[in-house]
Order: structure tokens, then C-alpha cells, then sequence
């Protein structure tokens, strides 16, 4: 299963749009994926999941469990002063890498 990550919390953002058409495409492959949309995080994220409370917030673990069941991760983000916005950089955080982000395959 493929994982399409809108990768920035701004409502009605260009990111939802492009996911939306690349999810069209798939549809027309036959292919599997969910969407994983920044707007659904918790709102407290990134003050109540970081360092030793990593792992505990309810509401995070929620958003974050469709990785289990996902073999690639898709980000599209809108590039934001030569990186990617905040909100997709600290997703990563709360986890060690590989552990959620590390083990999916990579493009060969």
C-alpha cells in the first residue's frame, strides 16, 4: 500500500490538490494507498510528543498508524525556503529513525 502525505497543514492547500490527481492516477493502476493529511495532526503535537513523551499522545498515535500497513510513503509538500514546511520536518521526530519513516523502501 502506498501512503500519499500531504505534506503541509495549510487548508485548501496546491499539496491536497496534487494528491488528489496523483490518487487518480493510481485509481487508474489499480493500485492501493490511503492519504495521510497534515491537517489531521493534533493540534499539541509538537508539544506533547517530543523526547520522553514520545510515543504516548493518544491522538498521534492514531494519526501515524496507517504507516504500519504502508510500503512507500509518498510526501507532497510545497517547497518552503529551499526545504519543506515545519509540519512535515517534526513528523519524523517523535520516532527514531527507521523506525516508522527509515524501513520504507526506497526509489531505485
Amino acid at each position: 500500500m502506498l501512503t500519499l502525505l500531504i505534506g503541509t497543514n495549510r487548508p485548501q492547500s496546491r499539496a491536497r490538490r496534487v494528491a488528489d490527481f496523483y490518487a487518480t492516477i493510481l485509481d487508474e493502476l489499480g493500485a492501493a494507498y490511503q492519504f495521510m493529511d497534515l491537517l489531521e495532526l493534533p493540534t499539541d503535537f509538537l508539544n506533547t510528543t517530543l523526547y520522553h513523551n514520545a510515543g504516548r499522545h493518544d491522538g498521534f498515535n492514531k494519526f501515524i498508524a496507517p504507516l504500519d500497513r504502508s510500503d512507500k510513503l509518498i510526501i507532497i509538500a510545497p517547497e518552503y525556503n529551499c526545504s519543506i514546511p515545519g509540519p512535515s520536518s517534526r513528523l519524523s521526530m517523535p520516532y527514531p529513525t527507521p523506525a516508522v519513516f527509515g524501513a520504507k523502501k526506497r526509489p531505485s
